[in-house]
């Protein structure tokens, strides 16, 4: 059957660039976050309402007054309608969302598509308890990209998605070997060692941490230590590299928002993702695996510096066009 999409997304920049390759579609809403749509006094009282330094002191009640604003079906070619929420959401069925929506459309799909653990999903500073057996009544179809959360809770596997970048390219940007962006928490000494074996190497590394406390800053000369970088910032360091690193999560199975950027940005990339080599898209030519970084070979870092075309052949499965289809079939 096909349908009219009504994605319920962000307005973080990574969502809007992963989603870009459906916004003109007829036959496709992209809502960016709870404020979109609204302008003036509109805007700036619903932001004031969803606050979340305000939610971390007190949840101002009446939210769901705010429940007509977010769609309004403006398809011109009348089509059953397919909602499909980002995690985030989940929080507005405590101010009725979900019931409003079936209300006003009884006969539409809802779907959730997750892209952050289970558990792993915030609103402010506080965590969001996720009663994943009602989840499972409100959502006709729940997706998850991570396996080892659809093994546990019997949620759909589907990859998170990344549309082509066809925006401006920054040149200010250096050019680098290797790039990478994350913030430290417990893997400060593997990101650390990974970076000094990837520079006895001869790779000019873009090295930037996110939140590491100044007394465990080392080689500052080189690596960037900062409170936090925008995605557009991000993506033009993406633009200017070779190769990515990715040193992921425990317990994290999926691909995640770095393998979707190298292969749909034709970058290499280096991953302690133990799952990768299961991938459709592994080619041990532009992916290196590793435990420990001392599994970082010299021979993949020598062919890095070389010049070659990097294509996976998959960039087009990432696409959010593919998602689409896969909820199609599903449904």
């Amino acid at each position: 059957m096909e349908y009219n999409y009504v994605i319920f997304g962000s307005d973080w920049d990574l969502y809007k660039q992963s989603y870009s390759d459906i916004y003109n579609q007829d036959n496709v809403r992209y809502i960016a976050g709870h404020v979109d749509n609204k302008k003036g006094l509109e805007k700036m009282l619903c932001k004031l309402h969803f606050s979340a330094a305000l939610y971390n002191h007190i949840n101002v009640p009446g939210k769901s007054f705010w429940n007509s604003s977010y769609f309004k079906d403006d398809f011109q070619t009348k089509r059953p309608l397919c909602f499909i929420f980002n995690g985030g959401w989940l929080e507005f069925d405590n101010y009725g969302l979900f019931d409003y929506l079936r209300k006003q459309h009884p006969e539409a799909k809802f779907v959730l598509f997750l892209q952050d653990l289970i558990n792993k999903i915030k609103r402010g500073n506080r965590w969001l308890q996720v009663d994943v057996a009602k989840v499972k009544q409100i959502f006709d179809l729940v997706l998850s990209f991570d396996q080892s959360n659809c093994q546990t809770y019997g949620f759909v596997y589907h990859p998170l998605v990344f549309s082509s970048y066809h925006g401006i390219i920054n040149n200010t940007i250096e050019d680098s070997d290797v790039y990478f962006l994350g913030k430290a928490k417990n893997r400060l000494p593997e990101i650390i060692s990974a970076y000094e074996r990837l520079c006895s190497f001869g790779l000019k590394c873009d090295f930037h941490l996110v939140g590491v406390e100044e007394k465990n800053q080392v080689h500052k000369d080189n690596i960037c230590y900062i409170s936090g970088m925008d995605y557009q910032t991000n993506l033009q360091h993406i633009l200017h590299t070779k190769c990515l690193l990715e040193v992921m999560q425990q317990n994290g199975t999926g691909y995640t928002q770095r393998m979707c950027e190298a292969v749909a940005l034709d970058k290499k990339i280096i991953t302690n993702n133990s799952k990768i080599n299961e991938a459709p898209f592994y080619n041990d030519k532009f992916i290196l695996k590793y435990s420990e970084p001392s599994e970082i070979t010299k021979d993949f870092c020598d062919a890095i510096k070389r010049k070659e075309v990097i294509d996976y052949h998959y960039k087009e499965n990432f696409s959010p066009n593919e998602l689409l289809a896969f909820i199609n079939e599903k449904l």
